[in-house]
């Protein structure tokens, strides 16, 4: 287990499994490429300089090569610059922003979501991304946290690179020791079986369910497991990415 230190950030495009520890949450990944090593999901975990704020990101590029490799550096920057702001909307204006004034036309979703230790807050913002589930204290469902969209004069929470003056609406949940939370890219639902048929959010839920008893990273192994026996080998449809996140 890697355990994160004070103003720093992990995180790229490579495939991989790993958990990660800060003070007050626990997080572990499994990334997949369906084109090679690298794909066009991106994930992030950081700590601020006090330890206090812990931000999580992904995000999902249309597309491969070179327009990811710069989406994933804008993402970068623009956590650390945010790095100890507990306003995730200002880190996806900020990058919503650089990607339109650097002519980047990659449609990308993501989500920006911070926990605040100190208070046990946990906010996240959408750029049109599958919104994340949560599981309160091993309870047995998994609800999708979804966003209350204000009335805007501007579009809001849509995808990164389509309008540059979108607006960005946060929203903040209080987490208790023991909940967990699910982000992932379209790719984990979208998994095609041999007979065309996506994996689809009700597996999902019931593997969930079904081994909701399982540590950290037994559970995320379980979900991909499920996905490759629904695919009845490897994952090679799309990229795949997904944090799960425990609150200590």
């Amino acid at each position: 287990m890697k355990k994160l230190q004070c103003a720093q950030i992990w995180g790229g495009i490579e495939e991989g499994d790993a958990t990660i520890a800060s003070p007050g949450l626990t997080a572990t990944l499994f990334s997949s490429s369906g084109e090679g090593e690298k794909g066009g999901d991106i994930y992030y975990v950081s700590l601020c300089n006090s330890t206090y704020i812990t931000r999580i990101a992904i995000a999902d590029v249309v597309g491969h090569g070179e327009i990811v490799s710069e989406m994933s550096q804008s993402l970068y920057d623009s956590l650390g610059r945010h790095v100890d702001d507990l306003n995730g909307d200002e880190v996806l204006s900020d990058l919503n922003k650089d990607a339109i004034t650097k002519g980047i036309t990659a449609i990308t979703t993501g989500i920006v979501a911070t926990y605040y230790r100190e208070d046990k807050t946990f906010s996240y913002v959408y750029a049109g991304h599958p919104p994340m589930l949560l599981n309160r204290n091993n309870d047995i469902e998994w609800t999708e946290m979804e966003i209350d969209i204000e009335q805007s004069s501007n579009m809001s929470n849509i995808p990164l690179a389509v309008d540059e003056d979108a607006n960005y609406v946060q929203q903040s949940v209080t987490l208790n020791s023991g909940d967990r939370i699910l982000l992932y890219t379209d790719g984990l639902l979208e998994t095609i079986s041999k007979t065309k048929e996506a994996f689809g959010m009700e597996r999902l839920q019931t593997c969930l369910k079904i081994n909701r008893d399982r540590v950290l990273d037994e559970l995320r192994d379980d979900v991909i497991n499920a996905l490759r026996d629904h695919t009845e080998g490897k994952l090679e449809h799309d990229d795949v990415t997904m944090i799960l996140l425990e609150i200590r």
